[in-house]
């Protein structure tokens, strides 16, 4: 297949929510007395089998979650198949990928990974042998393709060279995560705030705070959960070592959320967060970091000059290969050794490089 079949169609700007889970206590359980027991006709100690469940039933339980957040009175048939999928499985972590089609999106996304951590966690408590575990979790969203890159997995694993991924291939990526790798400064971003999470603290990024709390008002109906203010940190790498502002949502459940709500407003005058004013903030803190908040409205600049300037390659390899042809039906092809075919190979090296360049801007 030729590099311009490869190429087709420029891939479209999208954003892309991360929702990880991680089980809270799995080191120390492992090496515990409960983990470590092996039961009668198994090969393996107890932790084995318990984590593998938390593989088995989480993505299970998330997809129900989002199938009861989306059903009627709300009947959303366009996002019905659009839940959050396997990405990675990082030791006692799972990470879920979906593309996010708007804010209502979004929260329903969110709605169904808060509601799958509190049945899970029930599932911990209840079973005799996990009862010291929990479960903890954050979220932070990326664009592609121009600030994030996707990559597939095939090509970084055979060292293959694929100059460009379409449109077709980021479709496949939305509904095949797992395939595809996804790098970038929004994922580093997202890598970096999951160590501040906490059973009672789902931790998110600022984009992410920002897409929910701009929407609190129209859709509170659906999505109930307060934003909190959780510290500022330095994040390597990110902003430049600017203290990154946190925020999370109580992931406790209801009546431990209440008392914890209320112990908090007493004794620290600590209340939750207006979206609206929370928006606000968010948007000036990324503006003096030279930062563009993610939107669904307008497509950014960056973006469009990325499709500019990916149609143009497009157009030269196109050039190429229509030239290539000629070659070949006129029955004349050029020599190894002569300057056509020199320059030809300098001119694919030259697009190869522009290429390069642009997957590597952030």
């Amino acid at each position: 297949m030729s590099a311009i079949e490869n190429a087709k169609k420029v891939p479209d700007y999208r954003i892309r929510v991360f929702l990880s889970v991680d089980l809270s206590g799995a080191t120390a359980y492992k090496a515990s007395k409960n983990g470590a027991q092996q039961l009668e006709n198994n090969l393996y100690p107890t932790w084995v089998s318990e984590i593998s469940k938390f593989y088995k039933i989480f993505p299970g339980i998330v997809k129900k979650q989002y199938e009861f957040c989306i059903s009627t009175p709300f009947n959303c048939k366009i996002i019905e198949d659009a839940f959050p999928k396997v990405w990675k499985f990082l030791g006692d972590e799972i990470i879920f990928s979906c593309r996010i089609l708007n804010e209502k999106h979004l929260l329903f996304c969110v709605d169904a990974f808060l509601l799958a951590l509190l049945e899970f966690r029930e599932y911990l408590k209840n079973n005799e042998f996990t009862k010291e575990l929990d479960v903890k979790g954050c979220g932070w969203v990326a664009d592609f393709p121009t600030q994030n890159q996707t990559l597939k997995v095939e090509n970084i694993v055979s060292n293959g060279e694929e100059l460009f991924l379409s449109e077709e291939d980021e479709i496949i990526a939305d509904n095949k995560p797992h395939l595809f790798d996804f790098v970038g400064k929004h994922m580093d971003e997202g890598f970096r705030i999951s160590r501040f999470s906490a059973p009672e603290k789902f931790v998110m990024s600022l984009d992410f705070c920002n897409l929910l709390s701009a929407t609190s008002g129209e859709l509170a109906i659906k999505f109930k959960k307060d934003l909190f203010f959780h510290s500022r940190q330095p994040l390597k790498g990110i902003y430049e070592g600017i203290e990154y502002p946190l925020f999370y949502i109580n992931t406790m459940s209801d009546e431990s959320q209440k008392k914890l709500e209320e112990s908090l407003k007493e004794n620290f005058g600590i209340q939750s967060i207006n979206g609206s004013k929370l928006s606000i903030f968010i948007i000036d803190f990324l503006k003096k970091c030279e930062a563009t908040n993610l939107s669904f409205k307008n497509n950014p600049e960056y973006y469009e000059k990325y499709k500019s300037e990916y149609n143009k390659i497009i157009d030269n390899i196109q050039k190429q290969d229509d030239r290539v042809k000629n070659d070949i039906d006129s029955e004349e092809p050029v020599k190894n050794g002569s300057k056509n075919f020199r320059f030809e190979q300098e001119e694919k090296e030259h697009i190869r490089k522009i290429i390069a360049r642009m997957k590597s801007k952030k």
